[in-house]
């Protein structure tokens, strides 16, 4: 990563939301983020700017709970969808911005059950909703592992597949998409997995996973 995107790590756009969502003047918060935006652009990397809209919904969901002004979390919710509509994201993905979530520890261990929510839907493709039920009634075992922060190497794998037979809607990305999927859906936090430095192993477990398919 060049030294300008290096200012869009997760990390660096997690402290610019939580300033925004101490905002208390007559700005609106859109007009920071169409500022960052802006500088997004300048890369000319759709993937990358892709990316940029997933971290924001991302970190909104996840500080939710500090945002103080209603009127804040709508036009933050107007700004995602009227933009990142142009990246090839899914939209309504950003209606649920706002919705209360549990995040996994520290160690990647969920702390609730991810699966009481839907948030993961928009992600996948709507016909393939019930595949994914199908394929999960194979695995529970699995899956109750990656919930206790255990074998996220395998569910790294998993969530990749998913993404390799196109069942994620057109214009997700991988890497970013891919992590934030799991986070919703199994309450696990697979970044360090989905690393290049990590795929020999992701690309073992994914030949043993294709059976369940």
């Amino acid at each position: 990563m060049n030294k300008e995107k290096c200012d869009f790590t997760e990390e660096k756009l997690r402290s610019f939301i939580l300033e925004m969502a101490i905002l208390k003047g007559h700005k609106k918060p859109s007009t920071y983020l169409d500022e960052k935006l802006q500088q997004v652009k300048l890369f000319n990397d759709q993937e990358f700017e892709c990316d940029f809209f997933l971290d924001i919904h991302f970190l909104c969901n996840q500080n939710a709970d500090k945002f103080w002004s209603e009127s804040h979390r709508e036009d933050i919710t107007k700004w995602l969808k009227s933009n990142a509509g142009g990246s090839g994201l899914i939209t309504n993905l950003f209606d649920r911005t706002w919705e209360k979530v549990e995040q996994p520890g520290k160690d990647g261990a969920a702390i609730d059950t991810p699966n009481n929510t839907d948030s993961w839907q928009p992600f996948i493709k709507k016909e393939l909703h019930g595949r994914i039920d199908e394929i999960e009634a194979k695995i529970i075992s699995k899956i109750s592992k990656w919930q206790q922060g255990e074998d996220l190497i395998e569910c790294a794998a998993f969530c990749q597949l998913l993404f390799d037979m196109n069942y994620f809607v057109k214009g997700c990305t991988c890497r970013k998409t891919v992590n934030i999927f799991s986070s919703k859906k199994y309450g696990t936090n697979i970044e360090i997995q989905l690393e290049s430095s990590k795929r020999i192993d992701r690309e073992v477990h994914k030949k043993l996973l294709k059976k369940y398919f």
